[in-house]
């Protein structure tokens, strides 16, 4: 009745263009992170940048 035979298009069921550009982001910015932590190129990140070294003596309170 309604139907005519053909298949349907598939622009039809495409991704809006939004989400394909969110999608491309998200691919990037997570290569760029993967290759800064593999790298080294970040620094030393992590807890311990927040703690005195061991060979540093802490001042004596008063």
């Amino acid at each position: 009745m309604g139907t005519s035979g053909k298949r349907p298009r598939s622009e039809d069921y495409a991704a809006p263009r939004w989400v394909r550009i969110a999608g491309a982001v998200a691919l990037i910015v997570t290569v760029l992170i993967t290759i800064v932590m593999v790298t080294g190129l970040g620094g030393s990140h992590g807890p311990g940048r927040h703690f005195p070294r061991a060979g540093v003596a802490e001042p004596s309170p008063r």
